[in-house]
């Protein structure tokens, strides 16, 4: 029996070496079938195998905006005579972007001068009337012609007269009061008009109200620009100016994925025009309100990366 059971142990073991053999075989055989085909394998088809954990990943597709974007329109109507930046320049808070012609900007201010000019004068000329500078006269002579008709001396027309310029004296002086307070308004009316057209004047020079990057210039030398002040969102836009030292991705969300995402997750963001590229963000705002649209509901979700420090994994 037992060398019956080792006769059955040696054949089986010569069986199943018979089977390995014959893998081994067909594997080297496979092989040299290939490379005696004249085909041999692309090494960078080959991956080394690794251990790791599986990530399961949620896609938000969305624009790339700056972390802050400002519209320059201009305050003051006229034509642009300068530009002094274009897109893609970096521009500082302060700094001059455009400049409009200043011709008529500079002949309102000289004409709103000479107004303010001659309403000082006028309101100087009622003051001074309004302080009745001949009533002091008027009223000697009144009471002079008083004493001598009473003492005999002149006809009753000359007390009149006296007494008649003496009222026309003081109706001068009440009227001239009330002139003096008009051309107190229209002095300050003038100065305001002044103001107004040296504000207009300054308004000319368009500058920067923040350091960023120029992304968009609407406006070319000749151009006419029309007044924010005066036109409100309707007026010309000149550039966009864009604070690009942070930018962040502003993607929609899937109402059955947005359970997985949640605020200090990291990102991989990835640009169109950069595909061999990655940037690292995190979430930094998630919407609370879904948008229902064809009966599918997304989610805003905001991911955020420092444009000056990501680097590209």
């Amino acid at each position: 029996m037992a060398n019956g059971n080792g006769n059955g142990h040696r054949k089986r073991n010569r069986r199943l070496g018979l089977v390995g053999v014959a893998v081994v075989v067909l594997a080297v055989f496979g092989v040299m079938a290939a490379r005696s085909n004249g085909k041999t394998l692309d090494p960078s088809r080959l991956a080394t195998v690794e251990k790791g954990d599986l990530a399961r990943s949620v896609v938000a597709t969305g624009k790339i905006q700056p972390l802050t974007k400002v519209q320059i329109k201009s305050k003051a109507s006229g034509i642009v005579e300068r530009l002094l930046v274009h897109y893609g320049d970096r521009v500082k808070e302060g700094q001059v972007l455009a400049q409009l012609d200043k011709e008529l900007l500079e002949a309102s201010v000289r004409e709103s001068r000479a107004n303010l000019l001659a309403a000082h004068a006028a309101w100087e000329r009622n003051k001074i009337e309004a302080e009745g500078p001949d009533l002091p006269f008027l009223k000697s002579a009144l009471e002079r012609a008083r004493k001598l008709y009473a003492d005999g001396l002149i006809a009753p027309s000359l007390l009149e007269d006296a007494d008649k310029a003496w009222q026309m004296g003081i109706n001068k002086q009440t009227a001239a009061k009330s002139q003096a307070a008009v051309s107190r308004a229209e002095v300050e009316k003038a100065r305001a008009s002044l103001e107004r057209a040296q504000t207009d004047l300054r308004y000319a020079t368009i500058t920067s109200p923040m350091d960023g990057l120029v992304l968009s210039r609407d406006v070319e030398v000749g151009d006419a620009v029309s007044s924010i002040l005066v036109l409100g969102s309707q007026a010309t836009l000149v550039m966009t100016l864009g604070d690009v030292s942070e930018v962040y991705v502003l993607g929609k969300v899937d109402e059955a994925d947005i359970g997985r995402v949640y605020l200090g997750q990291r990102a991989r963001i990835v640009v169109e025009s950069f595909k061999e590229k990655a940037f690292e963000g995190k979430v930094t705002k998630i919407s609370p309100l879904g948008v229902e649209k064809d009966n599918v509901t997304t989610f805003e979700v905001r991911s955020s990366t420092a444009a000056a420090s990501s680097r590209p994994t």
